[in-house]
């Protein structure tokens, strides 16, 4: 339960940065992010390597088909011409749903937990991105072009980089759900060692 604390603690701060500017606020999160799992979720740590695979292939396929992260309105910190805030939004939002949000679905089945992850992700998405549009005033320069989802006024794209946002997290949370607590991830791993590994100590 602690180490919810950390994370209520680690959000208060970024609230507060965000006030003073947007983007300082996601790329400290996003390191924040990294330390924090790092030092209490050793067991989940490993999920970071889809979670930035899935998030930097996205970016680079969405920027080399559409343009699609070379410009926003009131953001200034970019990357070989590419913006700096998508390169740590993406995985940081699929990390903190992963370690923060999951360990509440106590769905032993994998299909259904996948399945389950994936609605609330879908829903959390599509209230972000209308938070991000309509209050926050965060615009795509080549989104201007697209009328957006009526109501909500959001996903100013076009189709297929909608259905990519939507890809993002089906296929993260897909691996974490199938591939968590198996030979092919940490834990699996540091309890074998640890099992092989003599006790020098005695």
């Amino acid at each position: 339960m602690k180490k919810y604390w950390v994370y209520i603690i680690g959000f208060a701060i970024f609230v507060a940065i965000v006030i003073i500017r947007m983007e300082y606020a996601f790329i400290y999160g996003f390191f924040t992010l990294i330390a924090v799992s790092f030092f209490l979720e050793k067991k989940k740590f490993w999920a970071w390597i889809p979670a930035l695979a899935v998030s930097w292939l996205w970016i680079y396929i969405a920027t080399a088909v559409w343009n699609a992260y070379y410009g926003y309105d009131d953001l200034k910190f970019y990357i070989f011409g590419i913006a700096v805030f998508p390169i740590v939004t993406w995985p940081l939002g699929l990390m903190a749903g992963y370690l923060i949000v999951v360990p509440f679905i106590k769905i032993e089945n994998r299909f259904k937990k996948w399945m389950m992850i994936f609605l609330i992700y879908a829903v959390g998405l599509i209230l972000l991105e209308s938070v991000g549009h309509n209050i926050i005033g965060l615009h795509l320069h080549y989104g201007k072009q697209f009328r957006g989802w009526p109501v909500l006024n959001c996903f100013h794209s076009p189709p297929w980089m909608q259905i990519g946002y939507f890809l993002n997290g089906f296929v993260f949370y897909g691996l974490t759900s199938f591939l968590e607590n198996t030979k092919l991830t940490g834990p699996y791993v540091v309890e074998a060692v640890k099992e092989q590994t003599p006790d020098i100590s005695a």
